[in-house]
């Protein structure tokens, strides 16, 4: 059987619907809905650079992408306890799975933490609240107080 060069979309559904018995592909049935995308979560690569490419945006200069690894965990516990409940459950869930199978550590802590900030979309929210920090960072680890 030969097919026409162009195929409507909802035709195309419905030829797939016939031939390989996937009802959810059919646009003409309200009965069957396609299954919900699985939500994936972010990379650690992502997240950092979503969170480095915001604070670039917001107080580059400051480099506060440089802040001790304690003072990023100190922030984000901070800012969790500031939203609502469902948020911080969001959160905290992120956070233990991005622990699992980890003794200790803080940047598992951030990385979860950011893991679920992004999906959020509170990203530019918490870069807004370091770029609050009254400090320059001249190397990792290594941030002084901005004096005026």
């Amino acid at each position: 059987m030969r097919l026409p060069r162009t195929l409507s979309l909802n035709a195309l559904c419905c030829a797939l619907t016939l031939v390989l018995g996937f009802p959810h592909l059919n646009a003409s049935t309200n009965n069957h809905t396609a299954p919900a995308p699985v939500a994936q979560t972010p990379t650690p690569q992502q997240v950092w650079q979503a969170y480095t490419v915001r604070l670039a945006a917001l107080c580059g200069s400051k480099h506060l992408e440089m802040l001790p690894q304690s003072d990023l965990t100190d922030l984000a516990e901070s800012f969790t306890e500031s939203l609502p409940a469902d948020d911080q459950r969001a959160i905290q869930s992120s956070i233990g799975r991005s622990c699992r199978n980890i003794a200790g550590g803080a940047s598992c802590d951030t990385v979860g933490f950011l893991q679920a900030v992004v999906p959020l979309r509170l990203i530019g929210a918490f870069a807004t609240r370091v770029c609050a920090l009254p400090q320059r960072c001249n190397s990792p680890s290594n941030c002084a107080v901005i004096k005026h």
